[in-house]
């Protein structure tokens, strides 16, 4: 018997609309879209696509990051610094 995919096991979709968008933040619809404009204006939120209509998950998370001070040199330096006092417990 085939087994039914869930949802729930798919990767989220790269391109979100409004409501989507709103939910992968933890807003509300409606506090959404009284705060995009200011984000986008003011935060540099990403835009949505002219064509799609829909906004980029993986722009969203990099606007995250850079909201939040997380960047990929922060994160390869913590590994790099977490390695080394790993090896020095071992040595």
């Amino acid at each position: 018997m085939a087994r039914r995919t869930r949802f729930s096991e798919i990767a989220a979709p790269r391109l979100l609309n409004e409501e989507e968008t709103a939910h992968y933040l933890g807003m509300s619809r409606t506090d959404f879209g009284n705060r995009i404009s200011d984000l986008e204006k003011l935060h540099y939120f990403p835009r949505r696509h002219t064509l799609l209509n829909k906004r980029d998950r993986r722009a969203i998370d990099a606007w995250l990051d850079s909201e939040f001070g997380i960047s990929e040199k922060n994160a390869m330096l913590d590994a790099q610094i977490n390695a080394r006092i790993g090896a020095m417990g071992h040595g």
